[in-house]
């Protein structure tokens, strides 16, 4: 694992980052502004989940 300024980690996989610190904040600071959520899970040796979730909203006249 490795810190990042912003206190992210990021962990290598074959010296391959398996996922970006800059494009975890950008995923986060989308969704935060669109008032939804994103949360990890992930256990040593299997893949990570994400889930992304933002709140539904009719377009009016719809």
């Amino acid at each position: 694992m490795c810190s990042t300024a912003s206190g992210a980690r990021t962990s290598h996989a074959a010296g391959k980052p398996v996922v970006a610190a800059s494009v975890w904040a950008i995923v986060r600071q989308l969704t935060h502004a669109h008032n939804g959520t994103v949360t990890a899970a992930s256990r040593p040796g299997e893949a990570t989940t994400f889930t992304l979730r933002l709140p539904f909203r009719q377009s009016p006249g719809e």
